[in-house]
């Protein structure tokens, strides 16, 4: 079933790398949606709360492949979601502790099984040359952390205070799963519509 690649997905069963929660689901029913076989590596940005709004990725993916022409289908999904987690955004999930990561990708899983129809022929391109969050933020950091050394040394021993600051931010993040500056920047606008959907003709922007 694909409720079960998706959770052995997401907890590293299948496969060398570990897929996060939208990207298990999207790997998942790739072959029954008849996904672009890239659609797996672009959604690497948007698991951990990163998905546009701030809503669960595993809940992001399965709205994408329902898509336009099945509305009254992502709306019970989004009340599957609520009913389950409590909301439909990730921090707010993992806060409720209703749900976890797990329930999360298995609930978008078990829903996309009993929709009907599909979203056939889906082809997803990069419209921007740009570089992904997660990529961002280890630059940003690594650069900050980096600098604040640099001044510490050259300029003024209180520098050091922004490498302290940046780094105890990276532990937080990964105590948490959750990361500030990857929430702040998806905001930027060079990092908004960064996909462009092609299905049954129609064009379409995510991201």
């Amino acid at each position: 079933m694909s409720k079960e690649k998706a959770k052995e997905y997401y907890t590293h069963k299948r496969g060398a790398k570990k897929l996060n929660c939208a990207q298990a689901v999207i790997a998942a029913f790739t072959e029954k949606f008849l996904l672009d076989e890239n659609s797996v590596g672009l959604f690497a940005s948007f698991g951990r709360g990163m998905a546009p709004g701030g809503v669960c990725g595993a809940y992001y993916a399965a709205k994408f492949i329902m898509g336009d022409d099945h509305g009254d289908d992502i709306k019970r999904c989004g009340d599957t979601f609520l009913s389950k987690a409590g909301s439909l955004k990730c921090k707010e999930i993992r806060q409720g502790k209703k749900l976890s990561c797990v329930g999360c990708v298995e609930t978008a899983s078990e829903f996309l099984e009993g929709v009907k129809g599909s979203r056939a022929n889906i082809l997803v391109e990069k419209t921007k040359d740009v570089i992904s969050l997660e990529r961002q933020v280890r630059i940003i950091a690594g650069s900050l952390i980096l600098s604040g050394i640099l001044l510490s040394i050259f300029v003024n021993p209180w520098f050091l205070a922004v490498s302290i600051f940046v780094s105890s931010g990276l532990i937080f993040a990964g105590v948490t799963d959750s990361c500030m500056m990857g929430v702040l920047l998806m905001k930027l606008p060079y990092n908004r519509n960064l996909y462009k959907v092609k299905s049954g003709g129609k064009t379409c922007t995510m991201g």
